[in-house]
């Protein structure tokens, strides 16, 4: 079970950093050229990063596919995979963003400049530290806590052990059974309950709730009971990262005036 999450985390983590990289490098290689038809009033900043993120579209979907299907097929994953794949993607459009805003806070600077100073913080350090994978949230200072909001690792990875294990809360069997099966559901009971507290700050889990109801009171609704928060974080990826593409935007058109 650990290895199954271990490598849903790991997806979504290099979906994200691989999905990032190609506009925070390329972006600020391109500057000379798009200064000279920013000048010349060829197009706009919004023209030029709408192009970019429409370029970008094949090789998001190219990328959230081929890391998926590696982690689904070796993994040997149970779960929906249009669900998964739809996950994965949302976290690719998330990733693209972050490296468009990277590489737009360079703008101003030689090179890739200060996104590539800042890469490691914001694509590295902050989603392993605020998405409860290598510590639990709870044990995080409080102070310091509310950062995981701003992470979108963070809520691809709360959702992530629902999607691959809402069998064990649609299936039941007796009191007192001591089968690997029932084994496992109470180790996924424990493992949520000590890694995934973050869950609690934008949506109750409604896996781990059920699960953790008497045998006779288990309920078989299929996948209802990850479909609201499934859909709700997939939402949420996409609204984060089109508000990085205005952040991003505003930023280079601010640098680009500022240069003319």
């Amino acid at each position: 079970m650990t290895a199954v999450l271990g490598a849903m985390h790991h997806c979504l983590f290099i979906t994200l950093a691989a999905t990032a990289a190609p506009n925070m490098l390329k972006i600020p290689q391109e500057r000379p050229v798009f200064l000279r038809e920013y000048n010349a009033r060829t197009y706009s900043v919004r023209a030029y990063l709408t192009a970019k993120f429409l370029a970008d579209l094949p090789l998001l979907f190219i990328s959230a596919t081929s890391l998926l299907l590696v982690c689904y097929l070796l993994y040997g994953m149970q779960s929906n995979f249009v669900h998964h794949w739809i996950l994965n993607f949302s976290i690719a459009l998330a990733g693209s963003s972050l490296g468009t805003l990277l590489a737009c806070l360079s703008a101003g600077t030689p090179g890739a400049g200060l996104g590539v100073i800042l890469a490691p913080l914001i694509l590295d350090s902050f989603p392993e530290c605020f998405s409860s994978v290598m510590q639990p949230l709870g044990e995080i200072p409080l102070a310091f806590r509310w950062l995981s909001l701003f992470a979108p690792h963070a809520y691809a990875v709360s959702i992530a052990g629902d999607l691959e294990f809402d069998y064990i809360r649609t299936s039941s069997f007796p009191q007192g059974d001591s089968s690997p099966f029932a084994a496992r559901r109470e180790a996924y009971i424990q493992e949520t309950a000590h890694r995934d507290p973050f869950t609690t700050l934008y949506w109750k889990n409604p896996l781990t709730t059920k699960m953790q109801m008497k045998d006779d009171e288990v309920e078989t609704d299929g996948f209802n009971g990850y479909i609201p928060r499934f859909w709700f974080t997939v939402v949420l990826l996409v609204v984060i990262s089109a508000l990085l593409r205005v952040i991003a935007c505003w930023n280079l058109a601010r640098i680009s005036r500022s240069l003319f």
